[in-house]
């Protein structure tokens, strides 16, 4: 009787434990609720109108919530020609998108693109909700190349 005893004041002792450490994980994430992350294959079936580019890119985003600032790494391959526009989209009521260019990359950058900008609260939204994109437009393709939507990585 004493051994069952001793062994279910252990099994206590651990589930008690158990519960602490389990509690206190959830109280302490990694990622503060104000930071979102997206991300997005690039492709030219994706672009409107659509195109058979054999380009394809990806985008990986951070978003403050708090600071409005949003932070990106586009990188592609196989344009057409160097990029003419970098955007990112965001769908408005009665149709069409919201620009958000991207304004400060070298005009002979062949491979990719990275920097930050700030997002309206007008447009938080829909970037939170997966409705953003990211739009490659080259001479050859004016209204997009490549394009991708942001999405929370799975």
């Amino acid at each position: 009787m004493m051994k069952v005893k001793q062994r279910f004041s252990i099994f206590c002792y651990a589930l008690i434990v158990m519960v602490a450490v389990l509690a206190f994980n959830a109280c302490s994430k990694d990622d503060p609720d104000n930071i979102f992350t997206f991300v997005a294959p690039l492709t030219g079936t994706d672009a409107i109108p659509s195109n058979s580019s054999v380009a394809q890119g990806y985008c990986n985003v951070t978003y403050d919530s708090i600071d409005n600032r949003l932070s990106f790494t586009i990188t592609w391959e196989k344009l057409t020609g160097v990029p003419t526009a970098v955007n990112f989209q965001a769908p408005v009521s009665g149709g069409g998108f919201t620009n958000i260019p991207v304004t400060e990359f070298p005009a002979d950058i062949t491979s990719g693109a990275s920097g930050y900008l700030n997002i309206s609260q007008a447009d938080e939204p829909a970037l939170i909700n997966n409705n953003f994109f990211v739009n490659i437009s080259t001479a050859t393709y004016s209204d997009g190349e490549i394009r991708g939507q942001l999405k929370e990585p799975q």
